[in-house]
């Protein structure tokens, strides 16, 4: 049996990176909390079999020393399962606190050096003498790079993960990426310790970065985004393709909740056709259960007239909220879900059969109110949008796609729907075509 585990700092970004291994796992399990992930760990109730498992450790925005600990806690608990391969998740913008999760997963695991890189082709993330470019344009000057709670006025990924840990940051040139495998693997195993970041601009530049990982022994001192996990599960599956899981294709009534205030995210809900329903603000001289009991109607009533409802935060004449009051209305945006799919009233016409969801700290929320214990993954409609089963809790058995507010293009929410009312294979995952110049953005 062997088990493969990913460590995320979000739900999002554990599910669209684990979503690289259905080729080659039996199972592939997302778990929204340590908690859980410790608990069937404890209890020996994994299932049996070959198994990919992504655990979000939901620390993207707590400070660096809490999140080093969750990594470590997620690491020592990930180890006791012998894994082939335990990869620790970047974000491919930087976001978080990467520079002191690597340095507690090099801790943890004992190794000399890590190897990272946030390059991601499918979402025109690459990587040139260190720097991280987004869309062509270094990251602090592109608009991932102006996101309101996380915004990185750093390109240079070394600076970038120097300011969390003390350890050295290297870099490992495209020269030596694209050098020959025995030379490749050669300079990873005189790397100097610490954490050395690996150019990459193409998805054969990741192939070649994973086969030397391979080779050289690092499968417990690698980093990345989804683009070097993907390599790393082809690689490992050695050709292997397991025989397609699947949902029943049905007209289901798809209940949206975008909490993402990304502009692809604002373009996707305006292409979808569904109707919108924005979480009202703090109502002046109403009860705020009776706000709350007309959004429900009214998302209630979408579902039986378009089979699609979308959920969303109020109108914002201001910056969208963070810290506290992004978490809030997190939690805001999946309470209203967890009544629409628990009240009765809505009536058996209005009832939610399958649930998307934008944005991380959504998507975890989502799964807190529920009591979900993990998602059960399938197949991805795109990259960066896995599709999965929820398993636990309020919805148990309700189809759900995650996905960053940043992935997909404008039709995206559009696929998204019709992939859950046609049904959906466990088929092997296809990488979006490169063209000089640009990398599909699908």
């Amino acid at each position: 049996m062997a088990i493969d585990v990913v460590v995320a700092d979000d739900l999002t970004g554990a599910a669209d990176t684990v979503a690289q291994f259905l080729p080659i796992a039996e199972q592939v399990l997302v778990f929204p909390e340590l908690h859980q992930f410790k608990r069937v760990v404890d209890t020996g109730r994994l299932p049996a079999g070959d198994l990919a498992i992504g655990v979000s450790t939901e620390s993207r925005h707590v400070g660096p020393a809490q999140a080093a600990l969750r990594v470590r806690l997620a690491h020592r608990i990930a180890l006791r399962l012998r894994p082939r391969l335990l990869f620790q998740k970047v974000d491919s913008a930087l976001r978080g606190n990467p520079g002191a999760e690597l340095d507690a997963y090099r801790s943890t695991t004992g190794a000399p050096t890590v190897l990272m890189t946030p390059a991601f082709p499918p979402s025109r993330r690459s990587v040139r003498q260190g720097v991280l470019y987004v869309d062509g344009v270094p990251l602090a000057e592109s608009a991932v790079g102006r996101d309101l709670r996380t915004p990185a006025s750093e390109s240079f990924v070394p600076t970038v993960l120097s300011r969390q840990t003390e350890l050295s940051v290297g870099e490992l040139p495209l020269g030596l990426v694209r050098s020959r495998s025995n030379e490749l693997v050669s300079g990873l195993r005189t790397m100097k310790p610490g954490i050395v970041v690996a150019d990459a601009e193409w998805s054969a530049d990741l192939a070649g970065i994973a086969r030397a990982v391979a080779d050289a022994g690092l499968l417990h001192a690698v980093s990345g985004s989804a683009g070097l996990a993907r390599e790393l599960g082809l690689l490992l599956g050695q050709g292997k393709t397991l025989p397609p899981g699947a949902i029943a294709a049905m007209d289901r009534r798809v209940l949206a909740v975008i909490g993402s205030p990304h502009p692809v995210a604002r373009a996707q809900i305006q292409r979808s056709g569904g109707r919108i329903v924005a979480l009202p603000s703090e109502p002046a001289g109403k009860p705020h259960h009776e706000a709350r009991w007309k959004v429900i109607e009214r998302l209630a009533e979408a579902l039986t007239k378009d089979h699609l409802a979308i959920l969303r935060p109020p109108p914002l004449e201001d910056d969208t909220p963070t810290g506290e009051a992004a978490d809030a209305m997190s939690a805001a945006l999946a309470g209203i879900a967890r009544d629409l799919i628990s009240c009765p009233a809505a009536g058996s016409d209005g009832r939610v059969q399958a649930i998307v969801v934008s944005g991380g700290d959504v998507a975890a929320a989502v799964c807190k109110q529920f009591g979900t214990d993990y998602i059960e993954l399938l197949d991805q409609v795109f990259p960066g949008a896995p599709l999965g089963v929820l398993r636990g809790g309020l919805g148990d058995g309700l189809p759900i796609v995650t996905k960053s507010g940043a992935h997909g293009d404008q039709d995206g929410l559009l696929r998204i729907v019709a992939r859950l009312r046609d049904g959906a294979d466990r088929a092997v995952l296809r990488q979006p075509a490169e063209r000089p110049g640009g990398v599909s953005h699908d």
